[in-house]
């Protein structure tokens, strides 16, 4: 099981034994940190196109500020779908429910996350919170270091707009210390394994994605309220070596030219969880879509398990280095609504990007009142549409080294994504940083 003391103890204490603090961006000052998010904000929401002003974006807002829609968010433990690495030299064709059933999303795509195999905490740090990893450093985990009484948070967010915020983990409270970060950050309620999954359905690693689902759907038939609800499940966790996958759950599918016996009987037992997973995942959104009450739901993996280099290595040896970094650093999500969604055709389209901008990226569509700081992150998105631990993002599709200058000659999509690097370092070094240390 992954908890604190098991595995979080030795990064963290090695974290905090090192200068945990957050680097100044080069030249800054409060005045141009607070003048940059304004210009930014402002760019953002008179944007009639794909912005604050567009008729798409008023009238979900229209929608959203009359109905209040519930909004679920589950992390699904290691959820990825490995189909797309050439589908693992195996014909392996992915979660088929995740992969090819829901057409009706609101957007999807590919998600840059900010850990692998394990450190869950981080990539849950960036979505509740909006930041990335890239400007705090690596090997830190901010919920071990810091106190979120004063960060900006997606819960806390929900809960001055008057709905009831309730997080599910089915482990350990203390792991990664969430029993004190989650009520710094505004959750009314924390559901635990010590006291509310007690005899819960286990399957693999621990309590099964069906119990979860079963606790958001008790909440949400429990009142009226609007509510804020958030599932960090447990069951597809490593290792994959327990041997414990039933009969009837197997998977079996023989990579060609990569892994080995022992790697490839991992693979098996793994895929065998995520295909429960999205068997578990179909039955839930089919009992959201007969719910009377409007529902948001966004899902994602929080990273790919450890076994995937051996994969990646070997289906991609030629990839240039940072690439290559990425192909481990990226899960899939998706935005979907159990009613129609004003000013969204809910085609299910397309659109890659990172974690840190996931909650801006969500509330945009749905309709919700937006702060300052989720409008510059999304003005900023639009020049680099993805940002993570390792490097950035262009619209064209070119990944960038954290900190390397933009060349002057560069094209302009190079430009504009090393501008809004240097942005949003700034605008998160005055939201977070200085909130925290």
């Amino acid at each position: 099981m992954e908890t604190y003391q098991a595995q979080g103890f030795l990064p963290s204490f090695i974290a905090i034994a090192q200068d945990f603090r957050i680097k100044v961006p080069e030249g800054y000052s409060d005045e141009e940190a607070d003048a940059t998010l304004n210009r930014l904000a402002t760019a953002w929401s008179s944007d009639k196109k794909v912005g604050g002003s567009s008729h798409q974006r008023r009238a979900a807002r229209e929608q959203f500020d009359s109905s209040r829609p519930s909004v679920v968010v589950i992390q699904n433990e290691t959820f990825s779908d490995l189909s797309d690495m050439n589908g693992l030299n195996a014909g392996y064709g992915g979660p088929q429910y995740f992969k090819n059933g829901i057409n009706d999303a609101l957007v999807r795509g590919d998600l840059y996350v900010e850990a692998f195999g394990g450190g869950t905490c981080n990539t849950e740090f960036s979505f509740l919170t909006g930041n990335s990893l890239a400007y705090v450093g690596a090997g830190k985990y901010p919920y071990t270091v810091y106190n979120f009484d004063q960060v900006q948070a997606l819960p806390r967010q929900f809960r001055e707009l008057g709905y009831r915020t309730s997080a599910i983990h089915p482990s350990k409270p203390t792991n990664w210390e969430r029993d004190r970060v989650y009520p710094s950050m505004g959750f009314d309620d924390f559901y635990s394994q010590e006291n509310d999954f007690l005899g819960a359905e286990v399957f693999h690693s621990g309590v099964s994605d069906e119990a979860t689902y079963d606790k958001v759907m008790e909440l949400l038939e429990s009142s009226d309220e609007p509510q804020f609800v958030w599932d960090v499940t447990m069951q597809n966790h490593s290792g994959y070596d327990l041997g414990n996958i039933p009969q009837e759950d197997q998977v079996n599918v023989e990579p060609q030219g990569v892994g080995n016996a022992k790697a490839n009987a991992q693979l098996n037992e793994y895929l065998s969880c995520i295909q429960k997973s999205d068997e578990q995942l179909q039955a839930f959104m089919d009992r959201l879509r007969q719910l009377s009450r409007p529902v948001v739901l966004v899902f994602y993996g929080d990273h790919q398990p450890s076994i995937t280099p051996t994969y990646i290595d070997g289906i991609y040896p030629l990839d240039e280095p940072l690439v290559h970094t990425q192909r481990q650093y990226h899960t899939q999500y998706f935005v979907w609504a159990n009613y129609d969604v004003s000013g969204n055709a809910q085609e299910s389209d397309r659109q890659d990007t990172s974690v840190g901008y996931l909650a801006a990226t969500t509330l945009e569509l749905a309709g919700c009142e937006l702060t300052p700081y989720q409008m510059a992150q999304l003005d900023c998105k639009e020049s680099m549409p993805a940002i993570n631990l390792f490097g950035y993002q262009d619209t064209a599709g070119t990944w960038h080294r954290l900190g390397e200058k933009s060349d002057p000659e560069s094209d302009d999509a190079s430009q504009a994504a090393f501008q809004a690097y240097q942005d949003l370092g700034v605008i998160q070094y005055r939201e977070f940083a200085e909130k925290v240390q």
